[in-house]
């Protein structure tokens, strides 16, 4: 299995980005779970790219559990979902701020185990060889982290 295919779970499979990243792990052979919070444009998607459509808000826990069962095994996470929001940050109330947070950085991890996280593959990392990686380190880039 490559980065590319296997089982992807993709979030924010409604926009525009959205489609195409399915589009584009579909012509690498990928088995695609697409989420996103409008079933009338996961489905025609899913439809054309011989994937599964599973309509979730992100901004509910329990939603997100429901997917995570759902969905089944993955491979790749493409946590592409986000809120957009524009403004002052005193303007946005609590709520929104909440809302924001917890769709746009805590649902990613998609309540995932690091056993189901891949990380990214190198040879399509357009960065130099000598970039600071962190811990992860570029070598290991590509390969199942966890477990």
């Amino acid at each position: 299995m490559s980065v590319v295919s296997g089982n992807v779970l993709l979030t924010g499979a409604t926009g525009g980005i959205g489609h195409s990243i399915a589009r584009a792990f579909a012509a690498q052979g990928a088995d695609l779970v697409l989420t996103g919070r409008r079933a009338d444009v996961l489905e025609p998607l899913a439809a054309e790219v011989g994937g599964r459509a599973l309509a979730c808000d992100l901004g509910d826990g329990a939603a997100v559990d429901r997917l995570v069962a759902v969905a089944g095994a993955v491979d790749v996470l493409v946590a592409n979902a986000a809120l957009p929001a524009s403004g002052p940050l005193l303007e946005y109330t609590q709520e929104q701020i909440d809302r924001a947070l917890e769709v746009n950085l805590r649902a990613g991890d998609l309540r995932l185990s690091t056993d189901e996280l891949v990380a990214l593959d190198v040879a399509s990392d357009p960065r130099p060889a000598d970039y600071p990686y962190g811990e992860l380190g570029r070598e290991q880039r590509g390969r199942r982290i966890g477990g």
